[in-house]
């Protein structure tokens, strides 16, 4: 007698067992267990004590567990046996698919695009769901008969069939924690459970659809049900674009657990990363207020936004503006007048899809002002343009603002008349003033004084002034505590370029002035 135990890790496997006895026993009694004998016969050649009798028998078990069966021959003697089980495997298609918007829960969200239809998916952090079809062509796979997992591969130059190029190059196992495109853990349903079916579902050539379970992670089985010949499993996977390269197309196929292919795929999911153009909002030029100019010298004037890229901030290629009086427009020349542009702008403050950006210009301090004169009716405009890394842009323009008017003067620190006697004035000698307008409006030069002290007084009226060399006895006006135009005018600069007069001066000191020194102050102004 023979027996033998075997342990089944699946349903629907054959257990097959042998045994053969160094007897010629001719035949074995029935094997128990309801397994069936296939075959028995004896060896008859030989002498006796070297003949021996061999039997098989088999059986299929419906469920994974302990069997155990015996069988006795006629005669005694040495035996060996062998109890082995095989398993068919199942030949499975991936068969079609459908992309869907995510939702928290195990139904999913309107249809991205058409039964085996490629979809755009955008910015990074965006979620998606695909529902994949797997087709089994001939033995059933019973439930929890199939270990599998999904995969990615970028397209790159290649077909989905035959990647090549992208990154990554090959089919790589989706991850639930990072790669270009990976698995999305939504809050509320569980990795592994049942998909609630959605009218919108993918089918195949009207096949019976078992649906099977929600993933979040790799790997994945049928424990929801057996999927039998002919009909398809559903399966339902919730992604996330992590990190995928824009205008980029991914492609996506399930395997084995052990990294063996399908028998075949009909179809593979793809999709591409789209680009969305930047978008600019609340653009302001100099954070919406008056610009008011430093004399002589220039100012930092910026016009900024919140520039905004679907596809995340790591999208922006750049940003460009200009910042101009609105009567020559945003196409102007640059023109230190009334045009700048600005051909690199930062961005800052950057997180998620958007940052700040920040257009800074120079602006000199003879820029035509927009508050009175010649170009009271215009104003000062910003406008900023940003583009991204596949040359989509946006522009915006902030609300205009005025440039205010600068009337502004620079002079010597002091005339110095040098010593004269008493009754005696500088005669022919003037001292010259040379005066700039650092403003950006067109000026007259009034002028005004008061007397100067020391010892005694000097009476502001002995000193003179002229647009020329004078000499003092002949010429000159008196200065006065009154402010006067001098008869000087100086132009609105147009560039860097001094624009400058000059007023010439002298002085009498009268008969009886106590000697020492003297000193006093004149107001010179820069007027309309």
């Amino acid at each position: 007698m023979g027996s033998g135990t075997l342990t089944t890790s699946k349903n629907d496997e054959l257990v097959v067992a042998g045994l053969t006895v160094n007897a010629d026993a001719s035949n074995f009694s029935a094997w128990t267990n309801s397994f069936t004998e296939r075959n028995d016969f004896s060896s008859k050649t030989g002498v006796s004590n070297t003949r021996s009798t061999f039997g098989a028998a088999d059986r299929i078990v419906g469920a994974a567990g302990a069997y155990t069966t015996t069988a006795t021959s006629a005669l005694s003697g040495a035996w060996i046996g062998q109890i082995a089980s095989f398993r068919i495997a199942s030949l499975l298609t991936q068969s079609t698919y459908q992309w869907f918007a995510n939702a928290d829960s195990t139904g999913v969200g309107s249809a991205l695009a058409a039964q085996d239809s490629v979809v755009t998916v955008f910015a990074a952090g965006n979620t998606f769901r695909l529902r994949l079809l797997l087709h089994v062509a001939d033995a059933q796979v019973l439930t929890s008969g199939v270990s599998l997992k999904l995969q990615f591969a970028a397209k790159g130059t290649g077909t989905c069939a035959a990647p090549a190029g992208g990154s990554p190059a090959v089919y790589t196992d989706i991850s639930a924690a990072a790669g270009e495109v990976r698995y999305y853990n939504n809050p509320t349903p569980a990795d592994g459970a049942a998909l609630t079916a959605n009218a919108g579902d993918p089918t195949h050539l009207g096949h019976t659809v078992v649906p099977e379970s929600y993933e979040e992670a790799n790997a994945f089985t049928n424990a929801q049900g057996a999927i039998l010949s002919g009909q398809d499993g559903l399966w339902d996977f919730a992604l996330v674009n992590d990190s995928a390269l824009n205008s980029s197309n991914y492609c996506f196929r399930a395997v084995y657990a052990t990294g063996a292919i399908l028998s075949s795929y009909g179809v593979y999911p793809e999709l591409t990363i789209g680009n969305q153009p930047p978008s600019l909002s609340g653009t302001a030029l100099n954070g919406g207020a008056a610009i008011s100019l430093v004399e002589g010298t220039t100012k930092s004037v910026s016009v900024a936004a919140t520039a905004t890229d679907p596809n995340g901030f790591s999208d922006f290629a750049s940003a460009t503006s200009t910042i101009y009086r609105s009567g020559v427009g945003a196409a102007c020349a640059a023109n230190n007048s009334n045009c700048y542009a600005v051909a690199s702008c930062s961005f800052s403050s950057c997180a998620g899809n958007s940052c700040t950006v920040t257009c800074t210009a120079s602006m000199q301090f003879f820029a035509d002002p927009t508050d009175i004169g010649t170009f009271a009716a215009e104003t000062w405009m910003g406008t900023i343009t940003v583009v991204d890394k596949q040359g989509a842009s946006a522009s915006s323009t902030a609300p205009a603002v005025e440039l205010n008017t600068l009337y502004a003067i620079s002079t010597p620190a002091a005339i110095n008349y040098g010593s004269l006697n008493p009754s005696t004035d500088t005669g022919a000698t003037n001292q010259t003033m040379v005066i700039t307008n650092t403003g950006n409006a067109a000026i007259t030069i009034p002028v005004s004084g008061a007397d100067m002290t020391g010892p005694g007084t000097i009476p502001v009226s002995q000193q003179k002034y002229s647009l020329s060399s004078f000499t003092y006895s002949a010429g000159g006006t008196a200065l006065t505590a009154v402010s006067t135009a001098s008869g000087l005018n100086l132009a609105k600069p147009t560039s860097t370029t001094p624009v400058q007069g000059t007023l010439y001066w002298g002085v009498g000191v009268p008969n009886g002035t106590p000697s020492g020194s003297y000193g006093g102050t004149n107001t010179i102004i820069a007027a309309p």
